[in-house]
C-alpha cells in the first residue's frame, strides 16, 4: 500500500487536470500533494527550544522541529505558557535521528505527514486523548515498517490497513477506537464491509477513498466529523445515512459515488462541503435537515437530483443552492423567507443578474456565491449574516453600492476584489479582520475601516485609487502591500493618537502611502465630503489647476498636467476609381501635422477559397481585392467526418475508455467507458487422474458482471500435458479493449489406491495397486477408526506398492489408509485416501 500511495502522488498533477475538466473539482483539498515545510509556519510563529509554534484561541500547535534532534524525545505539553493541543503537518518530518517519541496527554490531533521519513523512529507513545491523525503521518518510519500486514493502530486511532487486501474482506474496528486516520483504507477495493464502533468521533480525509467494493457503511452516533474525500469513488455504496452527531461534511466527501441513490443527512449537520456529492450520477433522493445553513459550491453537480430540478431557483433544504439555466438580462431574484444560506457559486457568472433580495433569515453566503455577476449594481446584506466568504462578490464590476451590516465579523479573501464600480465602503465596528486581497483592484476612492478591525491583511486594498482612508483605533497590523498601487498620496484619518499609530505593525511596502498626509485623533464617523472645481483648464501645451474644498474647511489644489497633442490619423482609402487622403491632426485643438494622398488603385481581381470543413460547405470566390466587387461564387461540399477510434484499454484496477472522433476536426462522436476486469475464474481447479487430457473452461467478467468473449477480448494458453497427475498453468492474455495477463492453476491428483492388509505376529502387511503418474505414496495408521491417524511411511518410489509395519501389539486392532502423491514443479499434489482397512494383530 505504501508503494501505491507514492505512485499516486507522482501522477496527481495529471489527475487534477482531468478532474477539473470533467467535474470542475477545485484544486484545494485534493489529496497526496506534498507542500514544503516552510509553508507550515506563519509570520506570527514563535520559537522555543527546538520548536516553532503558532497560537490560536489560546492553544499552541507545533509547526516545526529542528531536524537535528536525535535519540529519545519527550514533546512538551506547553510552549510559551500555552497548552500544546496539536502537532501540525510535516512538523517532525525528516528528523532521521529520532529513535523514540513520547506525545503528551494535552495533544488531541496529529497533522498529515507529521513524522514522515523519521527513518530511525522505532518507538512512539501516543496518548488516548488523540482522536484525529492525518494522512501518511508515520510513513517511512521504523515503527511503521515493523508493523505486520493487516490492521495497524496508532494509540486509539485506526491508522491504516497495511499490505494487500483480498477480495470480499470485512474489517471490524476494535471497541474504544477514537478515530480513523486519513488514508486508512485508501484504494482497498477488496473491502466490502466495515464495522465502526460507537467510540469513533472522526473519520479522516480520504479514509475510504476508492474503496470500490464497499457496499454499505453504518456510521455510529459518536462520529462528529467526516473529512474531505472520505468516501470518494466508493462506487459500490447505494445509500448513506449521516448520523445526528455529525456537524459538517468535508469537501468532496462522497464525490463520484456513482452507485449512491439516496442520502439522509442528520439534523445536527450545519455545513456541507464543496463537491460533497458531485458526480453521484445515480443520486435521486436527498434528505437535508433545516440545521444546514452552509453548502459549498457544486455540492450536487451531475447528480440525478440536480438534473431533475427545473430551470430557475434551486433550493437544497433551507439553502439556496444554485440558479439553474441561462439568466436573461435585467433579472431580479428574490430569495424566499426562511432561507438559511446561499451556497457557494450559487450565482457565479450570472451577468444578467441586476438585483437580489436576501431575507434576514440568511446566515451564510458561500465562497464565490456572486462572483463575476457583472450586472449586479447594489447589494444589501442582512443583519443575520456574520461572515462574508472568500471571493463572494469578486468581479462584480457593476456594483456601485454596498451595505455591510453590523453583524459581520470577518471579510474573506478576495471577497470584493475587482469590483471596479465600487467607489466607497464603510466597514462596521463589528468586523475584526479584513482578509488578503479583500478589496483588491476595486474602484474605491474612500474607505472607512471601523474601530473593531485589528488586522488589515496583505493586498487588502491593493490597486484601489483611494484619496481618503479612515482607520479605526484598534488596528494592530497592516500587511504587505495592503495599500499598494495608489497613484496619489491620500488623506489618512486615524482615530487614535500619533503614539498609538507608531505602535501599529505596518509593513514597509505601505510607508509612502500611510505616513504622508496623516491626521490623528479624528472622529472617523464624520464624512469628509469634497467638492472639486477646475479653476484652470489644461490645454495641449499648458497645465491646468483643480481645487478641492472639504466641508470641514480644508482646501487643497492639484495640478492638471498639459494634455499634449493627441494626434489621430484620419484616412480615406483610395478606391478602384478615386484617390485616397490621409490627414494627421490633433483631436483636442485641431492642429494638422501632415496630409498625404494616394492614387486610385484600379480593379485587381483575385480568386479566394474558403475551405470546406467536416460539417460546413466552402466557397470559391472571385472578387476585386480593392473594391470587393464579386464576380464568381462556387460552393464546395462539406467533406464529412473521417472517424477514428482510440482505445485506452481497461485493466484489473482501472476502467478504460473508447473514443471515436474525427481525424480532421477532432469532434468526438462517441465515448464508451470500458469497465475494468473484475474476475478471471476456471470452471474447475482440481481433477483426479482418469487418463484423459483436462481443459478447464475460463470465464472472465468485468466490474459490471458482463462476461467477456474469448479470442475477442482475451486468449487462453494451457500448459502441455494436462493428462498425468501434477500442477498445470492456464495463462489468460488480454487484448483489444483490455490489457494485462492472469496466470491460473489447476491440479490433477493421482487416482485412489485399493488397499489390502493382512495380520502377522506383531506386524501387519499392507499391499495396494500401483497408480499411474504417482511419485510415491503416504501411509497412515490409527488405533481406532475415528481416532487420530499418524503418518507411518512416505514411499518415494511409484513401483513400491507394499510395506510391513512391525512392533504392533498382539490382540490389538489397527486401522490403515494409503494415498498416492505426485511432485510437480516444486508442488506436491495428493490423491484421495483409500478406504480404511482394519486388522487384529496375532
Amino acid at each position: 500500500m505504501e508503494k501505491k500511495k507514492h505512485v499516486l502522488k507522482r501522477v496527481l498533477a495529471c489527475v487534477m487536470v482531468i478532474m477539473m475538466t470533467l467535474t470542475a473539482v477545485p484544486m484545494s483539498g485534493f489529496v497526496g500533494l506534498e507542500l514544503p515545510r516552510l509553508f507550515e509556519t506563519t509570520a506570527s510563529a514563535a520559537t522555543e527550544g527546538n520548536y516553532v509554534y503558532i497560537v490560536e484561541d489560546g492553544e499552541a500547535t507545533i509547526t516545526y522541529c529542528d531536524t537535528s534532534v536525535s535519540g529519545e524525545l519527550v514533546i512538551p505539553d506547553t510552549l510559551g505558557g500555552y497548552p500544546v493541543t496539536s502537532i501540525g503537518g510535516y512538523a517532525f518530518s525528516h528528523c532521521t535521528g529520532l529513535t523514540s517519541v513520547t506525545i503528551p496527554d494535552s495533544i488531541t490531533s496529529i497533522g498529515h505527514e507529521a513524522f514522515r521519513d523519521c527513518t530511525g523512529l522505532a518507538s512512539i507513545k501516543i496518548p488516548d486523548n488523540v482522536s484525529s491523525i492525518g494522512c501518511d503521518v508515520f510513513s517511512h518510519t521504523a515503527w511503521y515498517q515493523a508493523q505486520p500486514d493487516g490492521d495497524v493502530y496508532a494509540g486509539k486511532v485506526y491508522y491504516e490497513y497495511k499490505g494487500t487486501m483480498l477480495e470480499n474482506t470485512s474489517v471490524v474496528i476494535k471497541d474504544g477506537t477514537k478515530g480513523i486516520a486519513g488514508y486508512a483504507f485508501y484504494n482497498c477495493d477488496g473491502l466490502t464491509s466495515v464495522t465502526i464502533p460507537d467510540s469513533v468521533t472522526s473519520i479522516g480525509n480520504i479514509a475510504f477513498g476508492r474503496c470500490t467494493g464497499l457496499k454499505s457503511v453504518t456510521m455510529p452516533n459518536s462520529v462528529t466529523s467526516i473529512g474531505y474525500y472520505a468516501f470518494s469513488d466508493c462506487t459500490g455504496l447505494t445509500s448513506i445515512t449521516i448520523p445526528n452527531s455529525v456537524t459538517s461534511l468535508g469537501d468532496s466527501a462522497f464525490i463520484n459515488c456513482t452507485g449512491l441513490t439516496s442520502v439522509t443527512i442528520g439534523n445536527s449537520v450545519t455545513s456541507i462541503g464543496s463537491y460533497s456529492f458531485s458526480g453521484c450520477t445515480g443520486l435521486t433522493s436527498i434528505t437535508i435537515p433545516d440545521s444546514v445553513i452552509s453548502i459549498g459550491g457544486n455540492a450536487f453537480t451531475d447528480t440525478a437530483w440536480y438534473k431533475a430540478q427545473p430551470f430557475g431557483d434551486v433550493y437544497a433544504g433551507k439553502v439556496y443552492y444554485k440558479y439553474k439555466g441561462t439568466m436573461l438580462e435585467n433579472t431580479s431574484v428574490v430569495i424566499k423567507d426562511g432561507t438559511k444560506g446561499i451556497a457557494g457559486s450559487a450565482f457565479s457568472d450570472c451577468d444578467g443578474l441586476t438585483s437580489i433580495t436576501i431575507p434576514d433569515s440568511v446566515k451564510s453566503i458561500g465562497d464565490m456565491a456572486f462572483s463575476d455577476c457583472t450586472g449586479l449594481t447594489s447589494v444589501t446584506i442582512p443583519d443575520s449574516v456574520t461572515s462574508i466568504s472568500d471571493a463572494a462578490f469578486s468581479g462584480c464590476r457593476g456594483l456601485t453600492k454596498l451595505t455591510i451590516p453590523g453583524s459581520v465579523t470577518s471579510i474573506g479573501e478576495s471577497a470584493f476584489s475587482q469590483c471596479t464600480g465600487l467607489t466607497s465602503v464603510m466597514i462596521p465596528n463589528s468586523v475584526t479582520s479584513i482578509d488578503n486581497s479583500a478589496f483588491n483592484s476595486c474602484g474605491l476612492i474612500s474607505v472607512t475601516i471601523g474601530n473593531g478591525v485589528e488586522t488589515i491583511s496583505s493586498g487588502a486594498f491593493k490597486g484601489c485609487p483611494l484619496t481618503t482612508i479612515k482607520i479605526g483605533k484598534n488596528v494592530k497590523k497592516i500587511g504587505k502591500n495592503a495599500f499598494k498601487g495608489i497613484e496619489s498620496i491620500p488623506e489618512v484619518y486615524y482615530a487614535g493618537s500619533e503614539a498609538d499609530w507608531k505602535n501599529i505593525s505596518i509593513d514597509q511596502s505601505n510607508d509612502m502611502i500611510l505616513r504622508a498626509n496623516m491626521h490623528y485623533n479624528v472622529d472617523i464617523t464624520h464624512t469628509h465630503s469634497y467638492t472639486s472645481k477646475v479653476t484652470k483648464k489644461a490645454t495641449c501645451t499648458e497645465s491646468g489647476v483643480k481645487t478641492f474644498n472639504c466641508d470641514c474647511g480644508k482646501t487643497y489644489t492639484e495640478t492638471i498636467p498639459a494634455t499634449g497633442h493627441k494626434y489621430k490619423t484620419e484616412t480615406h482609402a483610395a478606391t478602384c476609381t478615386s484617390i485616397g487622403v490621409s490627414i494627421k491632426k490633433c483631436t483636442v485643438c485641431g492642429t494638422v501635422a501632415s496630409a498625404s494622398t494616394t492614387p486610385a488603385k484600379g480593379h485587381s481581381f483575385v480568386s479566394e477559397i474558403t475551405a470546406a470543413t467536416c460539417t460546413s460547405i466552402g466557397y470559391e470566390t472571385k472578387t476585386c481585392k480593392t473594391c470587393g466587387e464579386c464576380h464568381f461564387v462556387r460552393k464546395i461540399p462539406a467533406t464529412g467526418h473521417t472517424l477514428k477510434t482510440d482505445v485506452e484499454p481497461a485493466t484489473f484496477t482501472e476502467s478504460g475508455l473508447s473514443i471515436t472522433s474525427c481525424k480532421t476536426c477532432g469532434t468526438i462522436t462517441k465515448a464508451t467507458l470500458i469497465k475494468r476486469i473484475a474476475s478471471v475464474t476456471l470452471s474447475a481447479t482440481k481433477y483426479t487422474y482418469n487418463g484423459k487430457v483436462q481443459t478447464p473452461t475460463v470465464t472472465v467478467k468485468d466490474s459490471a458482471g458482463k462476461v467477456l468473449k474469448k479470442n475477442t477480448d482475451y486468449t487462453v494458453s494451457y500448459a502441455s500435458g494436462r493428462k498425468n497427475p501434477g500442477k498445470y498453468t492456464v495463462k489468460v492474455t488480454f487484448k483489444g479493449n483490455y490489457s494485462g495477463e492472469k496466470m491460473l492453476y489447476f491440479t490433477i491428483a493421482p487416482a485412489t489406491p485399493t488397499l489390502a492388509v493382512t495380520a502377522g505376529a506383531k506386524k501387519a502387511t499392507l499391499k495396494w495397486n500401483k497408480q499411474t503418474g504417482a511419485t510415491g505414496y503416504v501411509v497412515y495408521m490409527a488405533t481406532s477408526k475415528t481416532g487420530k491417524y499418524t503418518k507411518i511411511a512416505t514411499i518415494k518410489n511409484n513401483g513400491t506398492v507394499s510395506m510391513t509395519k512391525t512392533g504392533l501389539t498382539t490382540g490389538k486392532t489397527y486401522y490403515f489408509k494409503v494415498a498416492a502423491y505426485t511432485t510437480s514443479g516444486g508442488s506436491t499434489v495428493y490423491g484421495s485416501y483409500s478406504s480404511v482397512k482394519s486388522v487384529k494383530i496375532k
